[in-house]
């Protein structure tokens, strides 16, 4: 199976990137808006029967989060050199980074790629000019994040989530 944890991106950010996409010229293919997410670890090759265990520690790491802010920076591209292959809008909070890091320590390891907390917005599927630089200076509250699993089709990958973790809210004050 291949599986991730993500954060979904919803709601009037979504319109935005989705405005964003329409400035794109030549062999660019756009992803879906109902797609758009932030991957925060993948298992390229799960086994099913490993599919409650990692449940669990979806569950177990989001009792350990509040929700927090995050600001929807500007546009860029992988690689940074060169022909670019993915267009991407950048995600930015220091608690990305942390959720990452604890959903990545299970038994069995993620993906090795180092996390960018990125939102894919178009591949390249042959010639075309680099898109420009766009810059969203947008605020979303990051509540929850979900367990999803990918099939890959002809016509891109079909996301299913499987369970959705919601980040324990704040302890109120006296």
């Amino acid at each position: 199976m291949r599986i991730f944890f993500a954060i979904r991106i919803a709601g009037d950010l979504q319109r935005e990137l989705s405005r964003a996409q329409r400035s794109l010229q030549g062999n660019w293919r756009c992803v879906r808006a109902d797609h758009f997410h932030v991957t925060l670890a993948f298992w390229p090759h799960l086994e099913a029967t490993q599919l409650p265990d990692l449940i669990q520690h979806g569950v177990s790491v989001a009792r350990r989060h509040t929700p927090f802010p995050a600001l929807l920076g500007g546009t860029g591209y992988f690689p940074a050199q060169g022909s670019p292959r993915v267009w991407f809008a950048k995600l930015d909070a220091p608690e990305l980074g942390e959720l990452a890091g604890a959903l990545r320590d299970y038994p069995t390891p993620p993906e090795a790629a180092a996390f960018l907390p990125h939102i894919t917005l178009a591949r390249k599927k042959g010639p075309a000019p680099r898109p420009r630089p766009i810059y969203f200076g947008l605020g979303m509250r990051v509540r929850q994040y979900g367990l999803f699993q990918s099939k890959l089709g002809p016509t891109g990958p079909e996301y299913t989530q499987l369970a959705a973790f919601g980040l324990r809210p704040p302890k109120e004050a006296p």
